[in-house]
């Protein structure tokens, strides 16, 4: 800032002065949250959810013929009142620079960060393109080990900067539930993981086995692993 912009800035009285950076605050946030408008509701939604599903370029279409919440619901053993939410709005090619691939990652953006995003699955290529963000958590954290080791050839690593090693942080799937429920074509390969600031990864990993092995964790399951991990 010069001098001339600091003194115009000394002479703005400061109730109009705060109004106006608050508005730049909130503008900002739903900027970054939706592109423009679309997801200034985001987080309202996630404020319901105890678990959220995000599918990038899945067929949203399919969402409303889909059980597939609802049949992990009931294995995991959830409540009625607990919310289980699946996000099939976000589209991304990355052979294309268009103006919703832009909006997309704009808001998986916000999304990874302010902790939204439980479950992450998409485009291998835009999985590493997050991972570059540090976006998803070690799956050892999440997952069973026996999972990991019987998907160990798909798996996706990431470098940990604390020591110059590397975690998986993803797996590539091909033909799961997702193709099933016809989310994405068959054959198609994508990759899956867990937000890195989630708050629910016991769940999320539950989740994501369930995909993989057709079994979900009981909820108390998931209690004594998560009393045993803060031991």
């Amino acid at each position: 800032m010069n001098k001339s912009d600091a003194a115009v800035e000394r002479n703005l009285p400061t109730g109009k002065h705060r109004v106006r950076k608050r508005a730049g605050q909130i503008l900002l946030l739903c900027l970054l949250s939706a592109g423009v408008l679309a997801g200034c509701g985001q987080e309202e939604r996630k404020a319901d959810s105890v678990l959220q599903v995000t599918l990038v370029g899945a067929d949203s279409l399919e969402e409303e013929k889909s059980s597939l919440l609802e049949d992990y619901r009931k294995a995991a053993g959830y409540e009625d009142g607990e919310t289980l939410t699946l996000d099939t709005s976000l589209y991304y090619d990355p052979g294309a620079q268009d103006q919703r691939s832009a909006s997309s990652l704009q808001i998986l953006a916000a999304q990874f960060l302010s902790g939204e995003i439980d479950v992450f699955a998409g485009d291998k290529e835009l999985f590493e393109k997050e991972a570059e963000n540090h976006a998803f958590l070690n799956l050892e954290e999440a997952v069973p080990e026996s999972v990991l080791e019987e998907y160990r050839d798909a798996l996706i690593y990431s470098e940990d900067d604390s020591d110059g090693g590397s975690y998986p942080s993803g797996i590539l799937l091909k033909d799961t539930r997702l193709t099933e429920d016809r989310f994405y074509s068959e054959g198609q390969i994508i990759a899956i993981g867990v937000g890195s600031r989630s708050a629910s990864p016991e769940e999320a990993g539950s989740f994501i086995t369930y995909l993989l092995t057709g079994r979900a964790d009981s909820l108390s399951e998931r209690a004594v692993v998560k009393q045993g991990s803060s031991q």
